[in-house]
């Protein structure tokens, strides 16, 4: 099984200050905005239960939040 490619992360669409992934759980990643003063605070969450691994769904999650527009 190949492994994704890590995607770069980007700022936020709405502040443009840079996100953080975390794990939540063994189970969850979360990629989210950690400027207090955004005007939108939306998170990015991605479980792996369909997921082959952590940097897998790590990917998965930055894609995701890549994607979202401003």
């Amino acid at each position: 099984m190949t492994r994704r490619k890590q995607p770069k992360l980007k700022p936020c669409p709405f502040c443009g200050e840079m996100p953080e992934v975390i794990n939540l759980t063994d189970t969850l990643i979360q990629v989210y905005c950690v400027n207090m003063g955004c005007p939108v605070h939306v998170s990015v969450r991605v479980g792996m239960a369909d997921i082959p691994s952590s940097s897998d769904a790590r990917a998965v999650a930055v894609q995701i939040w890549n994607t979202r527009k401003g």
